[in-house]
């Protein structure tokens, strides 16, 4: 299916507005670009009636960052899921995606506990794994202390990274048992052969050179070896793994990537359910004010619910 038409209207008045391709931007102007956009953004109906609180926990280099719970005012939740926001390692926030995890509480009627991982050039690999992993930590010794709830890590792109590293890592370390990763686009290789690039690298808000900017700052000019893989596709051990959903947008640089990492998770033996959403790009999880956006993100939102309630 080609671009969908309301996906190519929202790109040619991004491209008639003030935006720039972040490549040419500091990190600092980024961000600034990435909140002030964010803010032009229409919830298309009244937000749900969520609690919120926040907490701030340490790290494990004695920082803080904050994590965002999302709860229903009426509902007692027996799925928690630990939101890891998009953004390259770079960009976005907890406050960013407060839209998304209402509505992703609201839908699913769910736990949600957004992290607010420290961001690159300040912070480069591997802090924002480590980030990930704590908060996973203290999420299931606070809120899932007798094992009761389904435990869900997620995010989309760069969230969907650490996600999944997080799944990696609890298996490892015999740490929480996770019942489910839910991977949104997950940027998961830095292949840039891959055709999905030459497709969609080039006037698309995630273009190729804009991965490269994220990666790059990500990290750092020279990268230290680290018993991490650099990316989720370098790992040397892709089995016994949570089962997992994974999407990839079909007009998207990492389509290719999202397919590649979900035919390894088959093939080492995990559950996986895969889908593609037809006509959309990278990011549409954000890109609520469009209507096919919103339906592709609530049919997902939908087909996790049954995925979950089918165990």
């Amino acid at each position: 299916m080609p671009l969908h038409p309301e996906i190519k209207q929202m790109l040619e008045q991004l491209s008639a507005s003030d935006w720039k391709e972040v490549s040419t931007l500091t990190p600092k102007q980024a961000r600034e670009q990435s909140r002030y956009f964010a803010g032009l953004r229409v919830f298309p109906k009244p937000l749900p009636d969520i609690r919120t609180t926040d907490f701030y926990i340490s790290t494990k280099d004695k920082q803080n960052i904050l994590l965002r719970l999302y709860e229903s005012m009426d509902v007692t939740p027996q799925t928690i899921i630990v939101f890891y926001h998009g953004g390259g390692f770079g960009v976005g926030s907890v406050d960013q995606y407060d839209t998304v995890c209402r509505w992703m509480a609201s839908d699913l009627n769910v736990l949600v506990i957004s992290v607010g991982y420290r961001l690159a050039p300040e912070y480069t690999f591997p802090t924002q794994i480590e980030d990930a992993y704590v908060a996973l930590e203290w999420v299931d010794k606070k809120h899932n202390p007798l094992k009761t709830r389904n435990l869900v890590v997620a995010g989309d792109s760069a969230g969907g990274y650490l996600a999944t590293m997080a799944s990696m890592l609890a298996r490892d370390k015999h740490g929480p048992h996770i019942d489910w990763q839910w991977l949104i686009y997950p940027w998961v290789d830095n292949d840039f052969s891959r055709l999905s690039f030459k497709n969609y690298g080039e006037g698309f808000p995630l273009s190729t050179e804009t991965i490269k900017w994220y990666a790059t700052n990500y990290l750092g000019k020279n990268p230290q070896k680290s018993t991490y893989p650099f990316f989720p596709m370098h790992a040397a051990n892709f089995h016994d793994l949570p089962k997992t959903y994974i999407i990839s947008a079909e007009c998207d640089a990492l389509y290719d990537e999202v397919v590649a990492y979900a035919e390894t998770l088959v093939k080492a033996d995990n559950s996986v359910h895969y889908e593609c959403i037809p006509g959309v790009i990278h990011g549409f999880l954000n890109q609520y004010s469009v209507p096919v956006s919103f339906n592709a993100t609530t049919q997902m939102f939908e087909r996790f619910k049954e995925l979950l309630h089918s165990e």
